[in-house]
């Protein structure tokens, strides 16, 4: 009986040891909402699912669960999910979108978690881009300005040096005419025209060229000012010249271009994880094909040695209703911080880190690529149409594009439609 009576009581003092091991064990869950945890062919999956491994091996009591949110769902999604009061923890956003998401007010401001550190170690247009409503509202996973992504062998083919990428309007016209010419399956450019608010934003490296823009300093719409029409003339005029297919979206784009058939595209540094995973060579074809800066038009300052470029980087936001703000930013600092996950980051799908300490590295300092990127990002700029309403604005600046290339109307009349429908838009 006394044995009996010992192992109860032993069995007893086992299971409060086990009950408060598990209490003090109780692990934090951080939820991460990612397109590049879905992006088969970007090449970030693999990285992220080491990120994930790495850092709650560091941080046991952290469990993060990464899941999977296409690119193109991602700003409906996120905003049904802030509505409804259950969004993720954390969510990767195109900087295109942070307005319009502050707005809604399910942002949880930063401020107040960037360390003086951190602050000192990223460029003052990382932060500028996080920024919205007048808070800073993300931080910046990627600096990702958009650069001329050209096929060097159709360059040779055409008579060019494909070391020497267009540096002005003229030369490039010169180039996209020569490679189209190359043959019937040849194009020489293409351009995103669906009538959505990221080919809108696409559209502006153009229109600065030619000293567009859809707003005025003072927020007055100019789309329709002559040189606005002089941009779309000149979109137009790729089309009429069978230089575009205007029917073609950014993943087809993609595609073609890994097919070795298109001559000029418009992308950022994430391309080189998704041309790899589009054609077959991989690696191989890397050499086939490069970055340069946007070519300058005839708008641009004398003393800017290249076009502008619209920025799209990725960006990390911090949900306003988290429970779990202080682990979920702690996750959002390590990803843009690890030396070891950015570098794999980087080599597997072409997406720099974002703080300068870690670009002293040889890998990021002795690569082209980078020197390149880094380039266009000197000249990047902010379009300013950007706010809350600018994806229906966009939306509005594309019809009015794809009325042009696609049904041939008046570019004048066109642009002053849209003009008038952008300020109805605006006054509601």
């Amino acid at each position: 009986m006394k044995i009996n009576r010992l192992l109860i009581v032993v069995v007893i003092v086992m299971m409060v040891v086990f009950s408060l091991s598990a209490l003090s064990t109780a692990q934090t869950k951080v939820s991460f909402y990612s397109w590049m945890a879905a992006e088969v062919t970007s090449g970030g999956i693999s990285v992220l699912q080491e990120a994930e491994r790495k850092f709650e091996e560091m941080h046991p009591d952290i469990d993060i669960e990464t899941v999977p949110l296409p690119y193109e769902e991602t700003p409906d999604q996120l905003a049904i999910m802030i509505a409804a009061g259950n969004p993720p923890d954390i969510t990767t956003v195109d900087v295109i979108w942070l307005e319009q998401l502050a707005a809604m007010g399910g942002l949880e401001p930063l401020s107040g978690y960037f360390s003086e550190e951190l602050l000192q170690d990223l460029f003052p247009s990382s932060l500028d881009l996080g920024r919205a409503q007048g808070e800073q509202y993300a931080l910046v996973w990627n600096d990702n300005p958009n650069l001329l992504c050209y096929n060097k062998v159709l360059m040779e083919k055409a008579g060019f040096n494909p070391d020497q990428p267009p540096q002005t309007m003229d030369d490039f016209n010169q180039a996209i005419a020569a490679i189209s010419g190359l043959g019937d399956d040849i194009l020489g450019i293409e351009l995103n025209l669906s009538k959505d608010s990221f080919s809108a934003d696409y559209l502006h490296p153009w229109l600065w060229n030619f000293g567009a823009e859809v707003f005025d300093q003072e927020g007055n719409v100019i789309l329709n000012n002559a040189a606005g029409v002089e941009a779309i003339e000149w979109v137009n005029s790729l089309v009429k010249n069978k230089y575009m297919d205007p029917g073609l979206y950014i993943r087809e784009i993609r595609v073609i271009f890994a097919q070795e058939k298109l001559g000029f595209m418009l992308e950022g540094p994430w391309i080189r994880g998704i041309l790899r995973g589009l054609n077959p060579r991989q690696e191989e074809f890397d050499k086939d094909w490069a970055l340069a800066p946007i070519p300058k038009g005839p708008a641009i300052p004398d003393d800017v040695p290249y076009g502008y470029s619209n920025p799209s980087s990725h960006m990390l936001v911090l949900a306003k209703d988290s429970p779990s703000k202080e682990a979920a930013w702690q996750y959002m600092e390590f990803l843009i911080s690890d030396p070891e996950i950015t570098k794999t980051y980087y080599q597997d799908t072409g997406l720099m880190p974002t703080r300068i300490s870690l670009l002293n590295d040889p890998i990021y300092k002795d690569d082209p690529f980078v020197r390149q990127v880094l380039n266009q990002t000197e000249y990047m700029k902010k379009p300013l149409g950007w706010g809350p309403r600018w994806g229906r604005v966009g939306e509005i600046v594309m019809a009015a594009v794809q009325e042009v290339v696609l049904m041939g109307r008046d570019v004048q009349s066109t642009l002053d439609e849209a003009a008038r429908q952008i300020k109805i838009e605006l006054s509601m």
